[in-house]
């Protein structure tokens, strides 16, 4: 087991860690919970959008009372201190990491969707809580920007609203530091049973050698 294995970074982006479970954490959990609370059917299984079978979408997300194109959408969550994201430009761009994931997305998924009638958007989010933001201009923004004017026109503070779409984002947060933990913790139980293993491994004349030394 080597030092780029155990490092934070890799532990919190190498599918051997559990990337899996954490990204359905997140798409399962408070993102369908508030698309569905704006109306969306959400459909949150792979859906295969190529002949091959290798290109699958995470959810399919549409509105039949809403006149906008019907959405497949892929979740991707990023961590900013990969060596892959650690450039100039991070430097001076905060949304650098997910603007570049929302990049990789699009290249990937773009023609695919428009084969099935529908639009592609990327859920880009970051390891330390970070949102894309192509995701907040379609589904957070709008939807909480036509709650607030409403509740104004009907004489109410708005505060409400604002509270809601804090609370989302928290729970949103919430869930990722969860998540992270547990592949952190994950990792650091793997290492120790590496350790073990290799202690155990070791040939006996040497353990007792070392017993003596001591």
């Amino acid at each position: 087991m080597t030092g780029a294995f155990l490092s934070g970074a890799h532990s919190l982006s190498c599918s051997c860690c559990g990337t899996l479970q954490r990204h359905n954490a997140i798409l399962k959990g408070p993102i369908a919970a508030n698309l569905n609370k704006q109306g969306y059917n959400v459909v949150t299984k792979h859906l295969v959008l190529d002949s091959f079978g290798k290109k699958a979408v995470d959810a399919y997300v549409s509105n039949p009372y809403a006149d906008e194109p019907k959405t497949v959408l892929d979740l991707t969550i990023s961590c900013p201190a990969c060596p892959s994201y650690i450039k100039n430009a991070a430097a001076t761009n905060n949304d650098y990491c997910t603007k570049s994931a929302e990049c990789a997305k699009h290249s990937k998924y773009d023609d695919l969707a428009k084969e099935v009638n529908c639009r592609f958007l990327p859920a880009a989010f970051t390891t330390y809580g970070g949102w894309g933001a192509e995701f907040k201009e379609a589904f957070v923004d709008p939807y909480y920007k036509k709650e607030f004017k409403a509740a104004r026109k009907n004489g109410e503070s708005g505060w409400a609203i604002i509270n809601d779409r804090l609370r989302y984002e928290r729970l949103v947060a919430a869930t990722l530091c969860r998540e992270n933990a547990r592949m952190l913790a994950s990792t650091l139980d793997a290492r120790s049973r590496a350790r073990a293993t290799h202690r155990s491994a070791r040939p006996q004349s040497f353990v007792a050698d070392s017993a003596a030394d001591s």
